[in-house]
């Protein structure tokens, strides 16, 4: 299996690279049908990436130890959640990943696309391709995960303890995904100003892309401020993290894209250059993720070859400005859009409530309070909460237990407010461990919760031992509005993208079918 799944992770790399070849080879001498075929080698790169991807999968599933990959992120031990989790928890198999979803959005915007953008596909494919021939050559050649392991052995390390957790099993993949989604959105652009087209087609259809991105990186980005709000030590729900900070830039420039590409007034030079800038700006976010200049939470998926991201994003922004410049007689020559500003529907309501919301709570959550105290079995607590309200914390004593791959030790709570019980929270200290009953890492703490509409209260285990707990209690107000207003966001953006694929369509199905690789002189706009 593993040699199948090398065998088509090499055939995606050249099947990318002869599609790319094809298409601009096709493009110059104005050939249909072979910028066609190299659409077609496209799909057939994306089927070899999604074969090794799945053989990847299985052998953690399943601890094929004949995989260095699956050695080291993979366990017999470890629930068989989170050795899939290991698929995205090192930096091989996130690359594996993150080509594989460049790979199947070049595909389906492929066959989207393929009767609006008849006139264009000569830069319309070489454009995604060449992205998805870099990335599986960066992948089989530096970063093979599929690489075999030299001995045999009878146990993986698995997957580090302080990634299992839940929120790792969708976080990852989301931004890998959002970030894929930007590259059709680029590709069209750079289209549209290589034939001199921004016209209705491409306008709905880089709007879909936009929002489809949109969407899969807010998800990913409110899942892993929810991870981090969850997680002690990791600064709550948001530490500036260079990483967060670096995911949320191509979220803030595909908001304004998104907000001028329904409005009245707005030139579609500005429309472009936004639409431009989206891909690079997740090149940049993986640049500094994934290298080592600054140190961060998101070491887990750190790799020697970071710096070619900054490359591929130096490339691409070369490439827009270098359009925009060649064109830039006949772009800024264009009519600003004079159409009615669209309705504002029940999406764009909600993802205003959200924006309100969320900025409420990440202005209360500031003047949260904090105690530190230590307690044992039996022992009660005092403290105050943010509006002065009297709150009791009762120790219940530790429990110590085994649980799969890790030595849990367990501290419950009464939580009371004016001597009524509120609730009770559990926080534990886990060790994880190996087959062997060794100790894997330092142990990582789990904080118990309890939620409320007004307020959360935190409660986190710093030092477990027979003699007490040092335990930390923080009230956190407000912290709901952010949850609500990120879901409402979310929820907006997913109950946007039937209308936007609507108008995409209609768009296409407007547009006549055009045999033309690339357009006449004549029937562009002239400068």
């Amino acid at each position: 299996m593993r040699a199948f799944g090398q065998w088509a992770l090499w055939l995606a790399l050249v099947a990318s690279v002869v599609g790319s070849w094809a298409a601009v080879a096709g493009g110059a001498m104005r050939r249909r049908g072979l910028v066609r075929n190299g659409a077609r080698s496209l799909h057939l790169a994306t089927l070899g990436l999604v074969v090794a991807t799945v053989v990847l999968a299985s052998g953690l599933i399943t601890s094929d130890f004949t995989m260095r990959f699956v050695a080291t992120f993979s366990s017999l031990i470890v629930p068989r959640a989170y050795r899939l989790g290991g698929l995205w928890g090192g930096a091989p198999g996130s690359l594996l990943v993150w080509t594989l979803a460049l790979a199947v959005v070049t595909s389906v915007a492929l066959l989207a696309h393929r009767r609006a953008m008849a006139d264009r596909l000569a830069w319309f494919v070489p454009a995604m391709g060449g992205v998805v021939a870099v990335m599986a050559a960066v992948t089989a050649f530096a970063a093979d995960p599929l690489a075999s392991l030299d001995m045999a052995i009878r146990e993986g390390r698995g997957l580090d303890g302080v990634l299992q957790n839940r929120w790792m099993l969708v976080h990852p993949p989301l931004l890998l995904a959002g970030s894929a989604a930007t590259l059709p959105l680029f590709a069209l652009t750079v289209a549209a100003l290589g034939v001199r087209r921004l016209d209705e087609a491409w306008r709905t259809a880089a709007r879909a892309w936009a929002l489809i991105a949109w969407t899969l990186l807010l998800a990913g980005v409110a899942s892993g401020m929810r991870w981090a709000y969850t997680e002690p030590g990791w600064g709550g729900y948001w530490a500036w993290d260079p990483v967060e900070v670096a995911g949320a830039i191509p979220l803030a420039i595909l908001a304004v894209l998104l907000h001028v590409s329904t409005r009245r007034g707005t030139h579609p030079a500005e429309r472009a250059i936004l639409a431009l800038a989206a891909f690079p700006a997740t090149l940049i976010g993986a640049w500094v993720a994934r290298g080592d200049t600054l140190r961060t939470v998101h070491g887990f998926a750190q790799t020697p070859n970071a710096m070619l991201f900054g490359l591929i994003a130096s490339a691409s922004v070369v490439l827009g400005v270098a359009l925009i410049f060649m064109r830039r007689r006949w772009l800024f020559a264009l009519s600003v859009d004079a159409s009615p500003a669209a309705a504002l529907g029940i999406a764009a309501r909600l993802s205003q409530v959200g924006v309100v919301l969320f900025v409420v709570g990440s202005i209360a959550l500031p003047f949260r309070r904090e105690y530190v105290t230590s307690l044992n079995a039996g022992e009660r607590y005092a403290a105050k909460d943010v509006i002065g309200r009297a709150w009791t914390l009762t120790s219940q004593g530790e429990s110590r237990y085994v649980r799969s791959n890790m030595f849990v030790v367990s501290v419950p709570f009464v939580l009371a407010r004016a001597g009524r019980r509120q609730g009770l929270v559990v926080a534990e200290e886990r060790q994880f461990i190996d087959a062997d009953e060794d100790d894997i890492g330092e142990p990582v703490l789990r904080a118990g919760i309890l939620f409320g509409v007004l307020q959360d209260v935190q409660v986190q285990v710093s030092r477990a031992e027979s003699v007490g707990s040092l335990v930390r209690i923080r009230f956190q107000p407000l912290a709901s509005l952010l949850w609500l207003g990120a879901g409402l966001l979310v929820l907006a953006a997913v109950l946007g993208l039937p209308s936007a694929f609507s108008e995409a369509a209609g768009a296409a199905r407007a547009r006549p079918a055009s045999d033309a690789v690339v357009p006449r002189t004549d029937d562009a706009v002239p400068e």
